[in-house]
């Protein structure tokens, strides 16, 4: 739990993959986490993040090629037909830049440079992403390759999970979490 200083420090994605059969999820919801805060910026009702985190399967380019992504900053695989449900709530209209990139929950708001100090909205702490279409017999140690993108494009800070599947899982918990829905 570090001060959060520069953009690079920002966490703006998380790649991923799922073993065994094609999986066709979708984006349900991107909730601020009870306990977590929206700085220099708001939420929808029930905290709603979703217009400002995208999600896409079938990634090509992604960090150690994930099938998998989810993502405030565009990253040039992201796009606005990707965004999770829920308002535009700090331009533009699309992923772009740190709006709505997490912070450590030891983030002191009031250091580090413009971009992290009152210019973007910042989550501190973390989001709870839903995705639809897993069934409920899904077996989360299927979910490996998991790396986290900090900044605001791919050739920044990029921290894979390693594997065995029980770490990768460990990380996932650590940033996000991602639960599962019936279809």
């Amino acid at each position: 739990m570090h001060d959060v200083l520069v953009p690079v420090d920002v966490l703006t994605g998380i790649f991923f993959d799922i073993s065994g059969s094609a999986l066709s999820l979708s984006r349900v919801s991107a909730v601020v986490a009870g306990g977590s805060t929206v700085a220099f910026g708001t939420t929808d009702p029930g905290n709603v993040v979703g217009g400002e985190w995208c999600y896409v399967g079938g990634l090509s380019g992604a960090p150690g090629s994930a099938a998998y992504g989810i993502g405030s900053a565009g990253f040039g695989l992201f796009g606005p037909g990707n965004l999770f449900p829920g308002n535009n709530l700090q331009g533009p209209t699309g992923p772009n830049g740190l709006e709505y990139g997490i912070t450590s929950m030891g983030d002191n708001l009031a250091t580090g440079n413009t971009p992290v100090t009152g210019t973007q909205a910042l989550i501190k702490h973390s989001v709870v992403f839903t995705l639809g279409g897993v069934g409920s017999n899904f077996d989360l140690s299927r979910i490996g390759n998991v790396s986290f993108q900090y900044g605001t494009a791919l050739n920044e800070p990029n921290i894979r999970v390693p594997a065995p599947s029980t770490a990768a899982l460990m990380g996932l918990g650590a940033a996000a979490s991602l639960r599962r829905r019936r279809r």
